[in-house]
């Protein structure tokens, strides 16, 4: 053969075969995704909170920030200016569970102290029929009823 003559050449295959994705104009300003939703957010995560600690009585104080706050982020979504509707109205219903865990605390509270409230009088009632087991002691000028272990005082 000589020096001339073509030679048959193997196709070469390109390097990289993926284009780049074309990029878009942009429409308008670009925001943040929860720039809109800030007073929705936080009236829920202080809802939540309130929810979870008002058993304890600390949630209470925290719901009127929470209504605050969803009262803000719901005007706002009626402005058209923000959204998170629905976290807020989540917010005022989980406000309302706060209280009601609140209500709920101090009627289990105010029944348990009326509950200990008669088994003290009815432990004093048998120390002065002087049942056995129950003493009268007295110290400092009171009376004390000595019954299983618990004193009572009988001068209130």
């Amino acid at each position: 053969m000589s020096e001339n003559t073509p030679h048959p050449v193997a196709p070469q295959q390109p390097q990289f075969t993926q284009q780049a994705p074309a990029v878009q104009p942009a429409s308008g300003p670009v925001e943040a995704p929860n720039k809109k939703k800030w007073a929705a957010v936080t009236a829920l995560v202080l809802g939540i909170i309130s929810a979870l600690t008002g058993i304890f009585v600390i949630g209470s104080f925290l719901t009127i920030p929470t209504i605050i706050f969803a009262v803000i982020a719901l005007v706002m979504v009626k402005n058209g200016t923000g959204k998170g509707k629905g976290m807020a109205i989540a917010a005022l219903v989980l406000v309302l569970v706060a209280y009601i865990e609140t209500f709920a605390f101090f009627q289990i509270r105010a029944a348990n102290l009326e509950k200990s409230n008669r088994e003290a009088r009815e432990v004093i009632q048998k120390c002065e029929n002087h049942e056995p087991g129950y003493y009268i002691t007295e110290e400092n000028g009171k009376r004390y009823c000595n019954a299983g272990g618990w004193v009572y005082e009988m001068d209130k």
